[in-house]
C-alpha cells in the first residue's frame, strides 16, 4: 500500500499566494466604463469628471477650465503630447498603441503597480512595457509626469528590444527637462 505524503505549503509560498490573491480581489476592473480612442491611445475612465480633470492636470483646460465633455480637446492634448514626446527623442515607432488607465488616488495606483508585479513603493504614474499601459492617478498627474510615462512607452516601442530601465530613465528625464 502506497502512502502519499503530502508537501506542506511553506510560511512564505503561503504568503505570497494569498497576497496575490487579495490583490486580484481588491484591484479595480481595468478601469472603468468610458473609454476615448485617440490617435494613439485608449484611454479607460470611470467619470466624466475623471476625465476633465485629466485634462486639466496636463494643460488642456485653458483659462476657464474647460470640459473634456466631446473628447477632442483631451485627444488633441494628449496626441499632442505624445508628438512632442517623440520629437524630443527624436523617435518615431510605427503603429504605437498606448493603453491609459486613469484612476482615483495613489492607492488604486499603487494595487495595479504591484498588481503587476512591481516592487516598492508606488509613483503616482507608471508605464508597464509587457500590458504596454500607463496608469496615472487623476488626483496627482501632471504634464511632465505623464510625458515621462509616455516617454518610457516611445522608447520600449521604438526599440526591438527595450533599452536597460535606467538608460530608459535617462531618456525620460531628458524629456521632463525639453518639454516645452
Amino acid at each position: 500500500m502506497s502512502v502519499s505524503r503530502r508537501h506542506p505549503i511553506s510560511a512564505p509560498a503561503l504568503a505570497a499566494v494569498l497576497l496575490a490573491v487579495t490583490i486580484m480581489v481588491m484591484l479595480p476592473p481595468p478601469i472603468a466604463a468610458q473609454t476615448l480612442t485617440t490617435q494613439y491611445t485608449m484611454i479607460y475612465f470611470a467619470e466624466q469628471a475623471d476625465l476633465d480633470r485629466f485634462l486639466r492636470s496636463i494643460g488642456g483646460g485653458g483659462i476657464f477650465g474647460g470640459s473634456a465633455d466631446d473628447g477632442n480637446l483631451v485627444r488633441k492634448r494628449i496626441d499632442g503630447i505624445i508628438e512632442q514626446v517623440m520629437d524630443i527623442l527624436d523617435m518615431r515607432p510605427q503603429h504605437m498603441r498606448i493603453t491609459v488607465f486613469l484612476v482615483r488616488g495613489l492607492g488604486n495606483v499603487e494595487a495595479a503597480y504591484h498588481g503587476s508585479g512591481q516592487l516598492g513603493p508606488a509613483p503616482p504614474a507608471f508605464y508597464d512595457h509587457s500590458s504596454q499601459n500607463i496608469t496615472v492617478s487623476v488626483d496627482d498627474v501632471t504634464e511632465g509626469m505623464l510625458a515621462h510615462e509616455i516617454a518610457h512607452a516611445v522608447i520600449c516601442h521604438h526599440f526591438r528590444t527595450p533599452p536597460p530601465r535606467k538608460m530608459q530613465e535617462i531618456l525620460a528625464q531628458y524629456v521632463d527637462r525639453h518639454l516645452k
